[in-house]
């Protein structure tokens, strides 16, 4: 095939930038809070101070520790590309919905979880990394879910690359971009820090819901089932937390989440147990049996009561 370099450049170009613009869209979200969130707290009437601390907390501390369940959508949102392309170009749409669902329902099975549990050891957490900080726990609590949202934004917008939309994720991207241009201010005067992860987490949810009214026009897929299993797992997460929470209070009769050694024995203890409960329940339900393949059969082979 005689392709000329014009030709090939241009092509690379085109399909590299809409990439380009997804990767960058959470950092253009932090940019947003950077260039606005001192302003907006001077606004609220929060001490000059106090606004350089509230604003490391939200993109420097929260942050880096939110963005540890989502590094495995970065892994699903690369290798998903080609398989969807390769199904989508054959035609193939039943074998390409069957990949769309299980790397939703995995994203999912692995995210929320983590989420919920880094919700639930908030205080410990942040202690650990950093130093005891209520305002700085009570931060984390609240971005922890966003986690699941800038997930499921990447895998969706992978997607959409996937059957050749890549042009409409542009604007997509864009667009909740200036959502959160729009809503930053307001409520960060309304809520202060916590108000620029609302903003976020607003802009996000229009994102990926654009996301997903493309990939059911384009891609004819349907969330009925998906969603199913999400609620499945959002209820066992949900029971796991609980289970976290009273594990957490029940510790702290004997050991102080202010301290570093005494968060870190929190941290660990209350992880294994969640760990514990949640793989119980998903083995026990066999909702583990749809995403990890023969892994739950030959543990139940080891683990009598499974």
């Amino acid at each position: 095939i005689d392709v000329s370099y014009q030709t090939m450049y241009k092509e690379i170009i085109s399909y590299s930038i809409p990439f380009v613009i997804v990767s960058l869209h959470f950092p253009l979200i932090m940019i947003i809070d950077q260039l606005t969130h001192n302003n907006a707290l001077g606004m609220a009437g929060v001490a000059v101070r106090l606004q350089d601390s509230l604003f490391t907390m939200l993109n420097m501390t929260t942050n880096k520790i939110v963005m540890i369940p989502t590094s495995l959508a970065a892994g699903f949102a690369i290798s998903l590309i080609p398989f969807i392309t390769k199904t989508y170009e054959k035609g193939n749409f039943k074998e390409m919905h069957r990949q769309i669902r299980t790397a939703l329902g995995v994203l999912m099975f692995i995210t929320v979880p983590a989420s919920l549990g880094i919700m639930a050891l908030a205080v410990p957490l942040y202690t650990v990394f950093y130093e005891y900080s209520f305002e700085g726990s009570r931060l984390l609590f609240i971005y922890a879910p966003v986690a699941v949202l800038i997930s499921l934004f990447s895998v969706t917008a992978s997607m959409l690359q996937g059957i050749n939309k890549q042009k409409l994720t542009v604007f997509i991207v864009l667009g909740s971009i200036i959502v959160k241009l729009i809503l930053n201010f307001p409520l960060i005067i309304a809520f202060q820090t916590a108000g620029a992860i609302v903003s976020t987490a607003i802009a996000l949810c229009i994102a990926i819901l654009c996301n997903m009214i493309i990939l059911k026009k384009y891609a004819h897929f349907h969330f009925r089932e998906t969603f199913y299993d999400i609620s499945k797992i959002l209820i066992y997460s949900f029971v796991m937390m609980i289970v976290v929470e009273c594990t957490v209070l029940l510790m702290r009769l004997f050991v102080s989440p202010t301290s570093q050694w005494g968060a870190l024995m929190m941290t660990i203890v209350c992880a294994l147990v969640g760990a514990v409960v949640y793989g119980v329940i998903v083995m026990k339900t066999q909702l583990a049996d749809k995403y990890l393949g023969a892994i739950p059969n030959k543990i139940r082979n080891k683990v009598g009561f499974l």
